[in-house]
């Protein structure tokens, strides 16, 4: 084995082909690599060449309500002097499958170096893209899920991109209330904000809620995720698709041996948090859309009612209603449509 495998951390796709194949004594094609690593038999990872945003977080064989016992820290895999629980819900985890949720600490991490695709996402997708195209083959379809996911040993990320658009949203949603509001009292939305300022003690409880919301909106931390969208593919993320050295090292071991390549797991590990019920997953299922249909019909009415109003305001209405079942105006502003 060549000494250069002692000196270099990771070869690009294109080095790596060409010292396999000189090693090996027979050619090694790009084809050939992806389909290693489509096959779940070679890890592709990349070089985050700029700094990127992501979630980022654990993954547990879970489903959305349970109580999951957390024994390390959710971004950095550090143990914890004390484990603690907490309930996963849509507001902190989506799902990776019909039992394992990726449960993230709900704000945007920026993220660098190296890591490995965890093909659980669009990721997947990529690299069967990467691999017909050499072929010539079918355009691959989508995977059922979204978002391109990295990972570090136990800890995994979803990158996102901030978003323009989420944030002239919220912006305009602010300003839209602030005029309701003031028209509301024939007033400019200056001479209303001079009001609220001399006169708070007169505001009504509505008022005084859409204007704490509108504070809360106009003083969100720069990671809030309210900024963020899923990233659309890897290549926005500044990224250099690698094989690591040990990954080679590996490869060329099984060979020399005479044994097959050691599969990767197809199935990333989890940390098991419940005994798997199908009764219990489907209820929940079912729950989650009922919610959703209950305040997407809820929306619909108040719009009808109140032309005028901003979607956040009309948020706010239905996490007062019994409806909501507790969450919060963000999550069910995400979820209705208007």
């Amino acid at each position: 084995m060549s000494n250069i495998l002692k000196i270099k951390n990771f070869f690009t796709l294109n080095e790596t082909t060409a010292y396999l194949s000189n090693e090996l004594e027979e050619p090694v094609s790009l084809a050939t690599l992806y389909q290693l690593i489509a096959d779940r038999q070679l890890t592709l990872s990349v070089r985050l060449i700029n700094q990127a945003y992501a979630l980022k977080g654990q993954i547990f064989e879970c489903e959305d309500g349970d109580l999951v016992e957390f024994k390390t820290e959710l971004t950095t895999g550090e143990a914890l002097e004390t484990s603690h629980f907490d309930y996963v819900t849509d507001d902190n985890s989506l799902p990776i499958s019909s039992d394992r949720q990726f449960v993230f600490d709900n704000k945007a991490h920026i993220v660098d170096g190296m890591w490995d695709l965890a093909m659980l996402g669009e990721e997947s997708r990529r690299v069967e893209h990467l691999y017909q195209n050499e072929v010539n083959g079918l355009k691959p379809l989508l995977t059922d899920i979204w978002g391109f996911y990295l990972k570090q040993g136990e800890i995994f990320c979803r990158l996102i991109t901030k978003s323009q658009q989420k944030i002239n949203e919220i912006q305009d949603d602010i300003a839209s209330g602030l005029e309701f509001w003031a028209d509301q009292r024939d007033l400019t939305v200056d001479q209303f904000m001079s009001f609220v300022e001399e006169c708070w003690e007169e505001l009504s409880e509505d008022e005084i809620q859409a204007l704490e919301l509108f504070s809360y909106l106009t003083n969100l931390p720069d990671d809030s995720l309210a900024f963020f969208e899923d990233s659309r593919s890897l290549e926005e993320n500044d990224v250099q698709l690698v094989i690591k050295t040990s990954e080679i090292k590996r490869l060329l071991r099984s060979l020399d041996v005479g044994s097959d390549i050691a599969p990767q797991e197809a199935k990333q590990p989890a940390r098991r948090a419940y005994t798997r019920n199908n009764d219990k997953q489907t209820r929940r299922k079912n729950k989650t859309q009922a919610r959703y249909s209950a305040w997407q019909k809820k929306a619909r009415e108040l719009k009808k009612k109140h032309p005028n109003k901003s979607k956040t305001w009309i948020a706010e209405q239905i996490a007062k209603l019994p409806i909501a079942e507790g969450r919060s105006v963000d999550t069910i502003r995400k979820n209705i449509q208007i």
